[in-house]
């Protein structure tokens, strides 16, 4: 097989004046870090969709399980990959976002600080990551370059219609923005509450793409006095939770 031999003489960087200067590897390291963001995100998200965290908050305050132990209780699952969780895992504790307990040959695993804001009903923040991490949403990323090029939005150009559009007819990714405006609107009200004294005086109050009405539920709570209406799209309002307290 014949081959191409470079043109002209070959430099070898063995002159540290021709060796790349810190300034050059720092921009690089930061590139990689861009770059391989996107993987870590998934990564994360694997770990919430197999149920991780909640598996280590079952077992108790300051509890730990190996990968194996973690595996075993994976639901629905005769022949876990445990070397391939275990990987997983292992990253994750790198990254600070388990607890990472004994050796590298005999590692176990816990909650910390990090991981538990992806269990319980308060302030988990889990609906955020998987909205985000969508498989249609992570899509759609890769058109973003023909939303300059066309003009055009880069989910639309993804699905051929608008997010709320597909939404109503993908039950799955509906219910995915619900539980994140759910999330995202717990957070958002519990600071809002707690500093805005606008509700007193009113006596009605209306939320246009309320979505299932977690503010107004959080609203409610707090000034029970009030006539809530929540006004969002039919498929939505329709598998919006009741809520209690005021008048809805």
């Amino acid at each position: 097989m014949a081959t191409l031999a470079p043109e002209g003489p070959i430099t070898l960087l063995s002159d540290k004046k021709d060796r790349p200067q810190p300034a050059t590897i720092d921009g690089q390291e930061l590139l990689r870090e861009i770059t391989f963001g996107g993987i870590t995100s998934l990564i994360l998200r694997a770990v919430v969709v197999l149920g991780v965290p909640e598996i280590l908050a079952r077992q108790g305050p300051g509890a730990s399980l190996s990968a194996a132990q973690i595996a075993a209780r994976l639901p629905n699952c005769a022949h876990p990959n445990v070397g391939a969780l275990d990987c997983i895992l292992k990253y994750m504790a790198r990254r600070n976002v388990f607890q990472l307990i004994g050796s590298d040959e005999e590692p176990q695993y816990g909650l910390n600080d990090v991981s538990r804001w992806l269990v319980g009903n308060v302030g988990n923040v889990s609906p955020i990551l998987l909205l985000h991490t969508h498989e249609v949403h992570m899509a759609a990323w890769n058109h973003l370059h023909e939303a300059v090029l066309e003009n055009c939005v880069a989910f639309g150009r993804l699905t051929g219609k608008p997010v709320f559009e597909y939404a109503r007819e993908h039950p799955d990714y509906s219910r995915t923005i619900n539980d994140f405006m759910m999330c995202y609107s717990k957070g958002m009200m519990a600071v809002v509450l707690e500093h805005y004294k606008g509700f007193d005086d009113l006596k009605s109050i209306v939320d246009v793409g309320g979505n299932v009405g977690t503010a107004l539920s959080e609203i409610l709570r707090v000034y029970p006095h009030l006539k809530a209406i929540k006004f969002d799209q039919p498929h939505v309002v329709a598998n919006a939770p009741r809520i209690s307290g005021g008048s809805m």
